[in-house]
């Protein structure tokens, strides 16, 4: 008797430690996907602003998604004839997803043959926006996620 009692007492503590393990946080979730959805334009900025409401897209130019710092996946997608990328990033080992802070990027390198608007170097990077929806997939739970305002890094000159 007092062996199964051990036994039931050591598997509550084991529970309790798991309980106690588990993120506390609301906005965290574990996804196996980030869908990611932008634009490109042929801005100074390659981003749709007031002054350039009539912006065309560009067509055909990789953009690479990053997440984790690159730790845990890259992705590349190329925008459609219209400067539009759509694609969805799945990860293996899933990923600790908190929805108030993306841990997501996208990138384009620079320069852009289509568009002498843009810097002639560097890379545009912008971050990715959780737009509220977790969806279910065969891959499991996916996060829907929006490309931010590209900023411009130049290159470090070595």
């Amino acid at each position: 008797m007092a062996s199964s009692s051990s036994a039931a007492v050591f598997l509550l503590v084991a529970i309790l430690f798991s309980a106690a393990a588990l993120p506390t946080h609301a906005s965290l979730i574990s996804v196996y996907g980030v869908q990611v959805r932008g634009l490109l334009v042929c801005s100074a900025t390659g981003n749709l602003t007031p002054s350039c409401l009539n912006c065309r897209g560009i067509a055909g130019v990789n953009v690479t998604i990053t997440c984790n710092g690159a730790r845990t996946s890259i992705y590349n997608l190329v925008t459609d004839s219209n400067g539009f990328f759509n694609g969805l990033l799945t990860i293996a080992d899933g990923l600790l997803f908190d929805t108030s802070a993306v841990p997501c990027t996208v990138s384009v390198r620079l320069p852009i043959a289509s568009c002498t608007l843009l810097a002639g170097s560097g890379t545009l990077r912008a971050p990715v926006t959780f737009i509220g929806t977790i969806i279910g997939t065969v891959v499991g739970l996916v996060a829907q996620v929006t490309a931010g305002a590209f900023t411009l890094v130049p290159l470090v000159a070595a």
